[in-house]
């Protein structure tokens, strides 16, 4: 088992990218291949897959972070930006440690009742049983494609 197994970049994407911001691409695939680098080595030091609803959540919960902190250096990226990616990472990831209140949580979970709710929708997905998920996939797969467009 190598160390970027079952993780696929598509080059000519990334090579497309990368023409067009070559700094932030190179972040997003640094931040990428940590994360690979220390999958495997928990994966090695552990000897076996992730086992029990405590474990599983940590994991899931590590990874949603990690996912969101690599979408800043993505987004900082943005074709239409008109102030460089690095500045703009820098000053999102200042102001995330540097301006958090805690008086104003129940306000943001007022105000984005959706948004939240759909955030914990895809967490618990992460618990669904193997055969639920395996259900719902060849429902997916056999589904035409208008609603597949829709799901």
């Amino acid at each position: 088992m190598g160390l970027c197994s079952g993780a696929q970049i598509d080059g000519y994407e990334l090579g497309l990218y990368m023409r067009a911001n070559a700094l932030v691409a190179i972040m997003w695939v640094a931040l990428f291949a940590l994360a690979l680098m220390v999958d495997q080595l928990a994966a090695l030091l552990r000897g076996k897959p992730l086992q029990g609803g405590l474990s599983k959540a940590v994991s899931s919960i590590f990874v949603f972070h990690f996912v969101c902190l690599c979408w800043v250096f993505f987004r900082a990226g943005a074709f239409n930006n008109p102030v460089p990616p690095m500045v703009t990472t820098s000053a999102v990831l200042t102001q995330i440690g540097s301006e958090f209140h805690p008086e104003l949580i129940w306000q943001v979970l007022q105000g984005y009742k959706a948004v939240i709710g759909l955030i914990i929708l895809a967490f618990l997905t992460h618990f669904m049983p193997l055969r639920l998920d395996r259900f719902i996939e060849r429902v997916f797969i056999g589904a035409p494609a208008l609603g597949k467009a829709f799901a």
